[in-house]
């Protein structure tokens, strides 16, 4: 397991990088919030730590109003700012069911356990469900 991990907040367009590392946004614990950018589409990103964000813990904090509540507002401003920003972003409250996409339809190859193909636009991005990494294809 490796001791970090990245934090995905949101999805935008590829074109909005510089403006989002000129912004120098704090994320969730601090981290610094950057762009990973494939293709049309950026992942806007802060690294966090594995023995906090890694599925069994993160999922124990989840029930842990006290740890949860800093971070979920963290989680927003950075939302607000890159809204901003960005002028349009994907939120992860918009990875649900409803915005699949079945594979076959787009002649895309079936996801992994624990991952999702999302529909953004033209674009369809797999999802990891877990820990929010991505990959645009």
């Amino acid at each position: 397991m490796s001791d970090e991990l990245l934090y995905l907040y949101a999805i935008a367009d590829a074109a909005a990088s510089g403006a989002i590392v000129a912004a120098r946004l704090t994320g969730i614990d601090g981290g610094r919030v950057a762009p990973v950018v494939e293709g049309r589409l950026l992942g806007a990103t802060s690294v966090v730590p594995a023995s906090e964000y890694d599925e069994a813990p993160l999922n124990e904090h989840l029930q842990d109003l006290d740890w949860l509540a800093p971070r979920a507002a963290a989680h927003q401003d950075v939302n607000g700012r890159l809204l901003e920003i960005t002028g349009g972003i994907v939120p992860r409250a918009y990875w649900g069911e409803r915005y699949w996409v079945r594979p076959a339809s787009y002649g895309l190859p079936w996801a992994a356990r624990g991952t999702r193909w999302l529909r953004v636009g033209p674009d369809a991005i797999l999802i990891r469900q877990y820990d929010g990494s991505v990959r645009i294809s």
